[in-house]
């Protein structure tokens, strides 16, 4: 009877993680290398996207699902034809999602990955103005600057000292994608150091910003001696030390975890580079 019965086993169900593996490499093998442009039109003007993409990206079941979604849609927006048709509107897409993340958690891996590279292919490629692409509004570097610095200073670590693998994936990937915009976007440098986010309870010296005398507009940022997002980075995030022993969330330093350190240390070296402002500002507290 057991053998009888062991050989009528019908076929498995395939698992979301094989669809989806099997639908993204469908994806990039048709998109890839000079794909037609009427085909990932027509993948871009699903109806429903924003909802799959959602669905599978910040809220798929499994890493490995999401991370199959991720590579897969990296390297569809790769490909020359798959950037200028519908890559930069997916960076649109996943920049929209961004103060959703709060309710994603550890989720928020690949997400914050796939969102790195599509940064670094935005300042880096340019799209002809006749495709999709071109017609999508992107935040401005500085103004996308200013969110996710906003995001990193509002977002309630949950990470807690003794325990090394408790790493909150959204603090460590705020901190990253910053520490990109930077990179691409050396001129930002000095506002980035010195801006004064009213969640940070810091008010720059209104008297040393730059461009006061002329009258030029700086938006949210202005630089002063006090450089209240170096001062949160370094203080807050890597070298606040708690009163109490605590181990909790809320007990200092934002960071506690390798992986979230070594993402804020990055940061603050990004703020530094060619930045003789921020480099002083940091070295005065180093002593």
């Amino acid at each position: 009877g057991g053998v009888a019965s062991a050989a009528v086993a019908g076929p498995q169900a395939p698992t979301p993680l094989a669809v989806v593996q099997c639908g993204m490499l469908f994806l990039v093998r048709t998109s890839g290398g000079g794909g037609a442009p009427e085909w990932l039109r027509a993948v871009q003007g699903y109806p429903r996207w924003e909802d799959w993409l959602r669905g599978v990206l910040m809220l798929g079941e499994t890493g490995e699902l999401r991370e199959a979604v991720a590579e897969g849609l990296a390297a569809m927006a790769s490909s020359e034809m798959g950037w200028i048709v519908w890559g930069r509107i997916l960076l649109g897409y996943l920049v929209e999602f961004l103060p959703e993340l709060e309710q994603v958690g550890a989720r928020a891996v690949q997400f914050f990955e796939l969102l790195q590279r599509l940064l670094v292919l935005e300042y880096t490629r340019e799209v002809p103005d006749d495709y999709p692409g071109a017609q999508f509004t992107l935040p401005e570097p500085q103004q996308l600057l200013l969110t996710l610095l906003q995001m990193l200073v509002l977002h309630p670590s949950t990470e807690r000292r003794g325990f090394p693998d408790d790493e909150d994936a959204v603090l460590k990937g705020l901190t990253s994608a910053t520490a990109v915009v930077l990179r691409m976007h050396g001129e930002l440098r000095a506002l980035a150091g010195a801006c004064a986010l009213p969640a940070l309870g810091r008010t720059p010296t209104p008297s040393s910003a730059p461009g006061a005398a002329s009258g030029d507009d700086q938006g949210d940022c202005a630089s002063s001696s006090s450089h209240p997002v170096l001062e949160f980075l370094f203080e807050d995030c890597l070298f606040s030390i708690p009163l109490e022993k605590s181990t909790g969330p809320e007990a200092p330093p934002k960071c506690k975890t390798k992986g979230s350190r070594k993402a804020a240390f990055e940061l603050l070296v990004e703020l530094c580079r060619s930045c003789p402002t921020n480099m002083l500002a940091v070295l005065r507290r180093v002593r």
